[in-house]
């Protein structure tokens, strides 16, 4: 008993240790540059927009660092400033039935500063009022234009059907992937574009901020960040080529869109449920650059309107969190949950009241990051808990049954489909 204790407590400071880590490297979406001081690599100006894409066949597609790559690390020299173009931003929105969210999100992007982009929704087959809205849009902002969704094939999931139809109908040289619950600042596109190019990214993920109005949402949103920045120091997933340190949010994906369509990767994993983990997991296979932070304010999101509805979000994705290894899932809520008894059982006073000091701060500093109240989360710690373990014990309970309802649709079923599928080929 007094090993897992001692154990527990180690396992505690080293989740300190990455929490502080992700604090002291600023881990999150920083303000451009001013104008002139595009931080764009030396010696590289802007391509249009229509240049021709890489071919899946194409040999020069960048999946190995050539001789010259300064690795994924690696900062570059601010230019002369020179006039050209900003590139063009395709931002791409998959919606069903999201007559909710859907007008605030095309408003919000009707304001953007950075002047160069389209707005391409693809309506997968919605049975609300969702196709009106964006088309009472359509009238007033000539950059909007409406993809009809087609009928979903048997082997692929929504979600990632409808942004591989958004891919192929957009034009620009970057691709903006974000979900339609979102909010967004007018500044959102300007500073994501500058920290793609000041480290010359393949994919740029951002974790939005989460907003919260109801009791239930408080006790189980905050877990996202609790998990992720408590267990991953972001800088290494850009820092690093190792697969294992892969974060991503499908909410925001910023892709240079030469790299999409050479690799098709929502093609490629058509039936994933977490597709945007495993698009960033696959992406640091090829050697290409990627990085995922936290937001700063400039995207925000209430991603569930209730305990309910989050419990049956999260169990779709907790697992993912921990390399999708369930069993590890189901560990570190143990660990996590009861680990205090242990400590407090075998260990002397003094480190007992070390352990519990550096249990407050880590949560601390977690709300920080995720610019979540501090005092709240701290409160709530114990349902906040719970609830963490009520969602691994729901994802469990999915997997065995083989139903997950999602946008009225199960996953599980579709992904039945594909592997039969698969077979039969």
């Amino acid at each position: 008993m007094i090993s897992l204790a001692y154990f527990i407590f180690a396992f505690l400071m080293l989740r300190f240790m990455v929490s502080m880590s992700n604090l002291l490297t600023r881990q999150w979406l920083k303000k451009a540059p001013a104008s002139g001081d595009s931080p764009v690599p030396a010696g590289r100006q802007h391509q249009s927009h229509s240049r021709p894409l890489l071919r899946a066949n194409d040999t020069s597609t960048r999946t190995a660092a050539p001789n010259n790559y300064p690795g994924p690390g690696a900062r570059y020299e601010k230019p002369v400033s020179r006039n050209v173009s900003p590139p063009l931003i395709s931002v791409l929105i998959p919606v069903r039935n999201e007559e909710k969210n859907i007008g605030n999100l095309l408003n919000d992007l009707s304001k953007q500063d950075y002047k160069n982009y389209e707005i391409l929704v693809c309506d997968d087959m919605s049975e609300d009022h969702t196709a009106q809205i964006v088309c009472d849009f359509m009238k007033k902002d000539s950059r909007i234009r409406v993809v009809d969704g087609s009928p979903l094939p048997l082997d692929w999931l929504g979600k990632n059907h409808a942004c591989r139809q958004l891919a192929l109908a957009a034009k620009g040289e970057y691709l903006l992937f974000i979900d339609a619950d979102v909010r967004v600042k007018p500044s959102l596109i300007t500073n994501s574009l500058a920290h793609v190019q000041r480290y010359r990214l393949d994919l740029f993920s951002i974790f939005p901020q989460q907003v919260m109005h109801t009791f239930g949402e408080k006790i189980t949103v905050p877990v996202m960040n609790w998990a992720l920045a408590g267990l991953l120091p972001l800088i290494l997933t850009r820092i690093s080529r190792r697969p294992s340190f892969s974060a991503a949010n499908g909410q925001f994906m910023l892709f240079r869109a030469s790299v999409y369509h050479s690799h098709k990767f929502h093609s490629e994993l058509r039936c994933e449920m977490v597709e945007d983990i495993k698009i960033f997991r696959l992406m640091k296979k090829k050697g290409l650059r990627t990085h995922t932070v936290l937001s700063n304010g400039d995207i925000s999101c209430r991603m569930y309107g209730s305990w309910a509805e989050a419990i049956e979000g999260f169990s779709k994705n907790v697992p993912e969190y921990f390399g999708g290894y369930t069993a590890v899932a189901i560990v570190f809520a143990l660990i996590t949950s009861l680990g205090f008894i242990p400590v407090l059982l075998c260990l002397s006073l003094t480190l007992s009241l070390v352990f519990i000091f550096f249990l407050t701060l880590h949560r601390i500093i977690i709300s920080i990051l995720s610019r979540q109240s501090p005092l709240q989360n701290l409160i709530l710690a114990p349902l906040q808990q719970l609830s963490f373990c009520i969602m691994i014990i729901k994802a469990v309970q999915n997997k065995i049954q083989q139903q997950l309802i999602w946008k009225g649709r199960n996953v599980y079923e579709q992904y039945s489909k594909r592997k039969y599928h698969d077979i039969n080929i």
